[in-house]
């Protein structure tokens, strides 16, 4: 371990959480853990052959895993030197020192990883995969404006028309589009998707979708609530499954 770690906030606003659960507390905690804190992890790196083409050293790193909640598994995040020592008092292996965007991306690479879990053996604090990836989209969000995401077409998704639609939301879409000459129709559906649950925009639309696409997200986000929003062309494979079991809720005149 080249330097020590300083979480002090991040233990700080645990401890404040676990004495007075509301959302402010819990909030601080995400916060500080999405965009601020950093963690060790024990793990094997092991020196490959650089890459001829880049120059670059290669490394094989193969992280310690934790068992917990009925045998799944956890990547391990220490928060400092005493709670590693916690895990293994003798321990004198190497250990990576990993952000929150280091661990939303090994997650991203293993679907058989739960999750992580911060300072297993004090606070014990575990962030499921699906509460991770969801930090991660509204981080992406926060950082640039909008996020991306891969869904496959044979993606298990499930679709729903909600019994009270968000009038407020689908309002300001309508408003905005009226006036784009190159959008034919709009849908919406709720969604769910590996755990996350999201409103769904599918969009009708003649050439590029940048242009109409980009200011739209600036303006739906004061009436998301705590749902992700997935905007898509209708002539896209989420699109095309969506728009074959809903109605538009906008067409151009």
């Amino acid at each position: 371990m080249e330097h020590t770690l300083d979480n002090k906030v991040l233990i700080d606003a645990i401890e404040a959480m676990k004495k007075n659960p509301t959302d402010d507390t819990r909030n601080a905690v995400i916060e500080e853990i999405v965009m601020n804190a950093k963690f060790y992890m024990p793990a094997k790196i092991t020196a490959l052959d650089n890459d001829a083409e880049s120059g670059e050293n290669r490394a094989e790193i193969q992280v310690q895993l934790i068992t917990a909640n009925s045998s799944q598994i956890f990547f391990p995040a220490f928060t400092g030197d005493e709670e590693l020592r916690k895990w293994n008092d003798d321990y004198n292996g190497q250990t990576l020192s990993v952000s929150f965007d280091d661990i939303a991306i090994m997650l991203s690479r293993d679907k058989n990883i739960a999750g992580f879990v911060i300072d297993p053996f004090g606070v014990n604090l575990p962030i499921d995969r699906t509460s991770a990836e969801s930090f991660r989209l509204q981080k992406e969000v926060r950082m640039n404006g909008m996020a991306r995401r891969v869904i496959s077409e044979d993606s298990d998704i499930d679709f729903k028309t909600p019994e009270e639609m968000p009038e407020d939301l689908l309002k300001v879409i309508k408003e905005y589009l009226s006036d784009k000459e190159s959008v034919n129709a709009a849908y919406y559906l709720e969604m769910e998707h590996e755990g996350l649950a999201s409103h769904l925009v599918v969009i009708d639309v003649d050439g590029n979708e940048s242009p109409i696409f980009t200011p739209l997200l600036d303006i739906v986000r004061p009436y998301l609530g705590v749902r992700l929003f997935d905007l898509v062309r209708a002539d896209s494979g989420l699109g095309r499954r969506a728009v074959a079991i809903s109605a538009p809720f906008y067409k151009h005149a």
